[in-house]
């Protein structure tokens, strides 16, 4: 499979079976929306169907639909509103293969009710560990907090 943008090849992916390998990239590429066409080695029905070429207003609408942490289709309609949009956002149809996105989204939300208490101390214990930071004065590269519960 090779991806373009524009006329330029970006980079070329080998299929083994059901895993794509990055065989090839161009060298200072930034993030990219690209579109992707079978390769000529890959035997007929090896591969996806291929899809259209998006246009460019089509690939812009992409971008700004994951720089925006894959909002909704109703957010991303009214973004011209309150921002400094020129053009309103069309949704095509392909962010309807993003559903699982929708789905995983971590939201802001606070419990109504607070977890039971343990009756002994010391019953539920966790460890909320982070790493690797950048390396402390004192070589530490991880953090941890013990919250007993």
């Amino acid at each position: 499979m090779w991806f373009y943008h524009g006329k330029d090849l970006i980079l070329k992916v080998i299929v083994h079976g059901s895993i794509y390998l990055i065989s090839w990239i161009k060298g200072g590429t930034n993030e990219l929306t690209l579109t992707a066409t079978p390769s000529p080695r890959l035997k007929k029905g090896k591969h996806l169907n291929p899809r259209k070429r998006l246009s460019l207003d089509e690939t812009r609408n992409i971008k700004y639909y994951r720089r925006l942490g894959h909002v909704g289709a109703k957010k991303l309609r009214n973004l011209h509103k309150v921002t400094k949009l020129e053009q309103r956002i069309i949704i095509p149809n392909e962010i309807l293969l993003y559903e699982v996105y929708r789905i995983s989204k971590m939201k802001n939300r606070m419990n109504k009710t607070l977890s039971p208490w343990k009756a002994n101390t010391l019953a539920l214990i966790y460890v909320d560990a982070c790493s690797p930071l950048p390396k402390s004065l004192r070589g530490n590269i991880y953090f941890s907090q013990i919250v007993d519960n």
